[in-house]
């Protein structure tokens, strides 16, 4: 449940879906650069990458290493996956590349909607987080954290 007036709730979730169907539709047309590792770190502006691409012998690996998105982006070095311009359809944005685009749509929108409640902590209580890349980072409990 969102903390604040009707109005407030109501604004912050339909920002929220509004986003998630806006994304959902465009990956019904073509497969969106959103990538589960990477693009967190975009919207951060903290990219390291071992996010893209990494060692199998180490482990799962970058997202490229990930079978159906390698079908797609596979070919392509991290700076030729950020070089990809945006293009006009693409969400709005101040960023030249389609993924940090997607990215921000995604996770910009999911930082200023996440609300974080302490355990014992009554609704009315709750606070829209607006200073945490990762509730996770915040004390917020499984329960809090919304689909992952």
């Amino acid at each position: 449940m969102l903390a604040g007036p009707p109005s407030a709730r109501r604004a912050t979730a339909e920002r929220g879906l509004t986003a998630a169907v806006d994304l959902y539709r465009r990956a019904l047309t073509e497969p969106i650069p959103l990538f589960p590792t990477l693009s967190p770190l975009l919207a951060a502006d903290t990219v390291k990458g071992s996010a893209w691409t990494s060692d199998r012998q180490q482990g799962p690996g970058g997202d490229r290493n990930d079978a159906w998105i390698n079908v797609v982006y596979g070919d392509l070095e991290l700076d030729a996956l950020l070089a990809l311009p945006a293009r006009p359809d693409d969400p709005p944005g101040d960023a030249p590349g389609r993924a940090r685009r997607f990215a921000d749509r995604l996770w910009a929108t999911m930082h200023d909607t996440w609300v974080l409640l302490d355990d014992d902590a009554d609704v009315t209580d709750a606070t829209v987080a607006t200073d945490v890349t990762d509730p996770a980072d915040a004390g917020a409990t499984a329960g809090d954290r919304g689909p992952r």
